[in-house]
């Protein structure tokens, strides 16, 4: 998982109303290149990881701390927002990633696998 926090000079509630519009993401959300809404609650993002483009189908919703996204099909590309006031004009915002690798690279993983040092092939049955 990875994680980093951030104070910024902004309130609150001003923050988290900038936050409920998640077409801005690609901002400041790394690997993120675009967000699409498709319903309500429901997004399409695009992000670049091993080399490549890929299209993730999430779900997005605030929750108490700031928000909350998670992917509805395949390999994980999950997240929280938690914003904590530090005084009236000033916010920590704290972010949290837990991404599973995409593209080629896992999926020839998934078909060799390294055990002490001896690759060991798995062949269909």
């Amino acid at each position: 998982m990875q994680k980093c926090t951030t104070v910024l000079s902004v309130s609150p509630a001003e923050l988290g109303e900038q936050l409920r519009d998640v077409t801005s993401w690609p901002v400041f959300l790394p690997g993120l290149a675009s967000v699409t809404a498709t319903a309500p609650g429901r997004y399409t993002f695009v992000v670049h990881q091993s080399g490549m483009a890929h299209e993730i189908e999430v779900a997005v919703r605030p929750t108490a701390e700031g928000m909350l996204w998670t992917v509805l099909d395949g390999p994980a590309w999950n997240g929280r927002l938690y914003l904590h006031a530090v005084d009236a004009r000033r916010t920590r915002l704290h972010l949290e990633l837990e991404i599973e690798p995409r593209g080629p690279l896992p999926a020839v993983a998934d078909l060799i696998e390294i055990v002490d040092g001896a690759t060991v092939t798995h062949t269909p049955a």
